[in-house]
């Protein structure tokens, strides 16, 4: 999202420093020759003062000479015959134009901060008797009228309307255009036709796309497990299209719950959630984005990168050894793509949740190996990594250390692998309420690894089902997920048929499926 970035005082400080000392140094400036001339005013008569003070005055309103040496000339001036009331008059004159001349320096830092909205506010306060800028600003305020409106639309594209009608009303308030005001009631009237969205939000997931499918699907022992838990790059692509045309909305899983403390007591409960109308919301999470050691030369991507153009891409591995680096070969890069082209499939930049286990690092780095050699360079392109990805709209959860069946181990073998995630994961990727079971293997109230899951800050619980549910229970948010996979493309198709067409959508390259497994 943009954001409007206010000048800070030291930047403030520079710009009223460099306006009153600061000579330009044009030709034809009026300049002291020396400690007594001209501000030596003893022989001029007080209409000689009063003219010579003008000069000064339309030289500083020019840019040929600094406030400081103006300002002199006119206190100097008050020993003449001249009246005060005069003097004082042209002092006046000069205060004007000091602040339109500041105000044109702020104008100009507010530029370079790409805050075109600010910077507008300030050449708005530039005046005609300021020579030097009145003609530039007036110029520059066109000029930027087109750059807000584009930002206007780019927030309303991804349903910031609140924050584009904000950015329009400032320069509204100062410039008074058509253009700003048509702009304005286009997005009130597209924020009062937003709805309640009462129905359950439906939450999909994936694992990491299958790039190769020739060595995904090589009869090798994994083959069977490709087949039924991951989908291929080409399946994803049509799946985007499918929920953008189904007026699909991707929206973060915090934007369903309030979190209220009461008495030192944390509970969750339902958001109103107003949409867009004839849009769905969708809440879209990522499992196991680790690239794990057996997922190596098997048609997967193998790291996340951040490329030289600041974007997280992927590192892929060619079936020669060669590495390529790009955005096609796995879900991350892929999703954010289709948001670039289609912005309105995002709301307010949201993407989805990466839940990320730990027992063999994060994202392609061997970050649980402290004896490793690379254990330092693979910490910091992690955090490089997460740091982007958290500025472009996706976030964390926790999928246990181990890839444990929270419904099958003990309470103290959950303990000891939530500390292991929390020491080793959270560490890296910041703090996260959200835990998305292994396995789909749920706990519920009442079981103390519900409880302690509760204790150890994770308050929305995501299992695995085939139907939609979102509950609020003992002060947790439980949310149900469907897997999008080969296992229910190919044997329970009918579950996606209200998000996707599954019999388009499933990739014909797919091996067949074994029934009785």
């Amino acid at each position: 999202m943009l954001k409007h970035q206010h000048i800070n005082r030291v930047t403030l400080l520079i710009i009223l420093i460099s306006i009153y000392v600061c000579g330009c140094g044009r030709a034809g400036a009026i300049t002291r020759e020396s400690e007594s001339d001209p501000l030596d005013n003893s022989t001029l008569t007080g209409e000689q003062a009063l003219t010579k003070g003008n000069e000064y005055l339309e030289s500083y309103a020019d840019g040929l000479i600094n406030y400081k040496d103006c300002y002199d000339y006119l206190l100097e001036a008050k020993n003449t015959s001249a009246t005060v009331k005069e003097v004082d008059g042209l002092l006046t004159k000069l205060d004007v134009i000091f602040e339109s001349k500041k105000a044109y320096a702020m104008a100009e830092a507010s530029l370079k901060n790409a805050d075109y909205a600010e910077a507008i506010k300030y050449y708005a306060l530039v005046v005609p008797e300021d020579k030097e800028n009145y003609a530039l600003s007036k110029g520059e305020i066109t000029k930027l009228l087109d750059k807000v409106l584009i930002q206007a639309e780019e927030l309303a594209s991804t349903y910031f309307y609140t924050q584009a009608i904000e950015v329009l009303e400032e320069c509204n308030s100062h410039i008074s255009n058509q253009q700003l005001s048509d702009r304005i009631l286009q997005y009130e009237t597209a924020l009062k036709a937003y709805e309640c969205y009462e129905a359950p939000v439906d939450h999909i997931f994936f694992h990491s796309l299958i790039a190769d499918v020739d060595r995904a699907f090589d009869g090798g022992y994994q083959e069977e497990g490709y087949n039924k838990w991951m989908c291929t790059v080409e399946e994803a692509s049509q799946i985007f299209n499918y929920l953008y045309e189904r007026q699909y909305v991707l929206i973060s899983i915090h934007e369903l719950y309030d979190i209220v403390k009461e008495d030192d007591q944390v509970t969750l409960k339902s958001k109103e959630l107003r949409f867009p109308k004839g849009k769905k919301p969708i809440v879209l999470s990522l499992d196991d984005i680790n690239y794990y050691k057996f997922m190596e030369n098997e048609g997967f991507a193998d790291r996340l990168v951040v490329d030289d153009n600041g974007k997280v891409s992927n590192v892929y591995i060619d079936q020669e050894g060669k590495e390529w680096i790009g955005r096609t070969y796995d879900i991350i890069p892929l999703l954010d793509q289709f948001v670039e082209e289609h912005p309105d499939f995002s709301y307010k930049g949201a993407k989805g949740t990466i839940a990320l286990t730990g027992y063999e690092g994060i994202l392609g780095y061997r970050t649980d190996l402290y004896d490793s050699e690379t254990i330092v360079q693979d910490t910091e392109e992690a955090l490089k990594v997460v740091e982007v990805l958290k500025k472009t709209g996706w976030n964390f959860a926790c999928h246990g250390y181990g890839h444990l069946d929270v419904g099958k181990i003990s309470l103290n073998t959950l303990k000891k692998d939530t500390a292991k995630w929390k020491k080793e994961v959270m560490s890296l990727i910041g703090d996260t309420n959200v835990y998305i079971y292994p396995y789909g293997g749920a706990v519920y109230p009442e079981d103390p690894k519900f409880d302690y899951l509760l204790e150890e800050g994770f308050n929305v619980l995501c299992g695995v089902s085939g139907y939609q549910y979102n509950r609020f229970k003992d002060s947790a948010f439980l949310m149900s997920r469907r897997n999008i996979d080969g296992y229910t493309l190919h044997y329970r198709p009918k579950l996606l048929e209200d998000l996707i067409d599954p019999y388009e959508v499933i990739d014909k390259r797919r091996p067949a499926f074994d029934y009785t497994s």
